[in-house]
């Protein structure tokens, strides 16, 4: 995973390692209150939206797929509205990821 990590900016970087760390549950979900379950999964969902964006500003992937994963995202059931708008947000705040900020303003547009 270093190897990996060493590849990208650090600001991805960190994204990324926070994702995967959060991807980690814990030895029981039955011990996540409500509110610890929402900020796992939002988490799980940060993580998976900037390594799409880091391959997209790669060029690795095409938009198509990261505006899919950003409906996939919207459109999950498990994570509430709050958190899917703190995910874009991330995205839109991220001094990293200028083409990804621009699909995804494209596909808000869309909405």
């Amino acid at each position: 995973m270093f190897l990996f990590m060493s590849r990208i900016k650090p600001g991805i970087a960190a994204f990324v390692a926070i994702g995967l760390w959060m991807q980690t549950p814990p030895s029981s979900a039955a011990e996540m209150s409500a509110s610890e379950e929402q900020i796992y999964m939002f988490g799980l969902h940060l993580g998976w939206a900037a390594a799409e964006c880091n391959l997209y500003e790669q060029g690795k992937i095409t938009k198509s797929t990261v505006t899919s994963t950003f409906t996939r995202i919207g459109q999950d059931k498990d994570l509430s509205d709050l958190f899917k708008s703190a995910v874009y947000q991330t995205i839109e705040k991220s001094g990293e990821f200028t083409k990804c900020r621009q699909a995804l303003e494209a596909w808000k547009t869309s909405q």
